[in-house]
């Protein structure tokens, strides 16, 4: 099932994908929308809201999620100087995932909000089969939570395009925000950018109805968020 009022937003570590996010967000509230930002709630509440919980029309999440199993995924599982392989961090996050959607995301959608989320199944489909030790794309998907997220596929799959090597300057010089996790060495996001262009990627989304924007983080931030504003104006107004 596909959902046309989920928009997800993939790409790289250090890619953008917050700052398109959060972009597209602020055009879609022009209209008098209220956005509820999933990290500043759990990082309040110590916990993933029921939808109840959730008066406003557009919601904005990210995973990891930043509450208990997104919290352990972010302070041990994918942390650099730790071991875990490829077949504990892509079951995490899957867990990760079902929580968030069972929770969380799919009411939301079902009950007519808006959802906006930076990082999803497709990070998952990119990065774990090309860990050491890999898991294939197909074992990856068949885990309960990633299989949950594919089955409610986003309407719009917006991917961040930055190299390798501009991901690395940038995430070497920002501040506030220090994940310090395994993924974030250059020849590993210079192989993940390329798989999220990849055939396959393409064809998995395409063939469930999900559209596919690319949009090059390359430029200064002015241009790219100029580019998320106008794609929310095009899909939704």
């Amino acid at each position: 099932m596909k959902h046309d009022n989920f928009i997800m937003f993939e790409g790289i570590d250090g890619s953008g994908k917050r700052t398109l996010a959060n972009a597209f967000a602020n055009e879609l509230a022009r209209g008098g929308l209220g956005v509820f930002n999933l990290v500043h709630w759990c990082a309040k509440e110590k916990r993933i809201p029921l939808v109840e919980e959730v008066p406003e029309e557009i919601l904005m999440t990210t995973e990891p999620t930043w509450a208990w199993i997104g919290i352990a995924i972010r302070q041990e599982l994918i942390r650099k100087g730790q071991e875990h392989d490829a077949f504990s961090i892509a079951h995490g996050y899957a867990l990760d995932r079902m929580i968030l959607y069972k929770r969380l995301v799919i009411p939301a959608l079902l009950s007519g909000k808006f959802v906006i989320q930076e990082r999803g199944v497709p990070s998952s489909l990119v990065y774990q089969p090309l860990q050491k030790n890999p898991m294939s794309i197909e074992e990856v998907g068949a885990i309960p939570g990633n299989k949950i997220a594919i089955e409610n596929a986003p309407g719009h799959l917006v991917i961040a395009k930055l190299s390798a090597k501009t991901a690395m300057t940038r995430l070497g010089g920002r501040t506030g925000k220090d994940d310090n996790a395994i993924f974030e060495k250059e020849d590993f996001l210079a192989r993940a950018a390329r798989e999220y262009e990849a055939d396959w990627f393409k064809k998995m989304w395409t063939e469930r109805g999900t559209q596919l924007h690319y949009i090059d983080c390359e430029r200064s931030i002015e241009e790219t968020t100029a580019d998320a504003a106008a794609l929310a104006r095009e899909i939704f107004k």
